[in-house]
């Protein structure tokens, strides 16, 4: 105890109290906090020791912190995690729809700042991209070449955390096939963190319409040249 009392320049009595009175486990922890705002006096480390937690000490319960703050529980942040960002279903469908009839069906490119993160994350049948807004504004602008005017009916649309998973039927005007209908069924899942598109993994089946009785390829279709699972 000397030596320690030596080393951090206390007097050997103030020690033993402190240590006593706080915590017997952990006396180069106490006498280094004291060391760092005392003067060294005897008065003044007792003073110090007083005020001292245990390293040691029971850790209250976190009705106890809520109850009392000080007790030392930290109320983590919703924004530190993934997954907490505060959006609401219906925020979260309202997403979704302004990407379906504002970014394709308006030709809105300034949604796209708006809509989506940068980088923006891509799964689909040509693989998986990190693109830029940019990237996704020269993109989206060759689509709707092959999908002018589209009009998309949400089939199906389920929300289960931060992510939007939607099946959804969409018809435009194939301009590079001299104005010819066009069908495409769409099944894509969006993430959403912070209020914007993150990542999305999509499939496209062209000229497919489950909506029609036959269920299947639609008549009189243009042959599909848009995004490979694009969105």
């Amino acid at each position: 105890m000397r030596i320690i009392a030596e080393h951090l320049g206390f007097g050997v009595s103030a020690i033993c109290r402190a240590l006593t009175k706080q915590c017997r486990h952990h006396p180069s922890e106490v006498g280094m906090k004291l060391r760092s705002e005392a003067s060294g006096t005897e008065a003044e480390t007792a003073q110090l020791a007083e005020r001292l937690p245990c390293p040691m000490a029971p850790r209250p319960s976190r009705r106890e912190a809520l109850a009392d703050p000080s007790r030392g529980w930290a109320t983590p942040s919703r924004s530190a995690h993934p997954y907490t960002a505060a959006v609401s279903e219906a925020e979260l469908a309202e997403l979704v729809r302004l990407y379906w009839d504002g970014l394709w069906g308006q030709r809105r490119l300034e949604l796209i700042d708006q809509l989506m993160a940068e980088p923006y994350t891509r799964h689909s049948a040509a693989g998986t991209r990190r693109m830029r807004r940019a990237d996704l504004k020269g993109e989206f602008m060759q689509y709707w070449r092959v999908l002018y005017d589209a009009v998309t009916t949400v089939d199906d649309q389920v929300i289960a955390g931060d992510r939007v998973w939607t099946r959804a039927t969409m018809r435009g005007v194939n301009l590079e096939a001299g104005g010819t209908a066009n069908v495409v069924t769409w099944l894509i899942v969006h993430r959403v963190l912070d209020g914007r598109f993150v990542e999305s993994w999509s499939a496209t089946l062209p000229g497919i319409d489950w909506t029609s009785p036959t269920g299947g390829l639609s008549p009189g279709h243009a042959a599909w040249s848009g995004p490979s699972g694009g969105g």
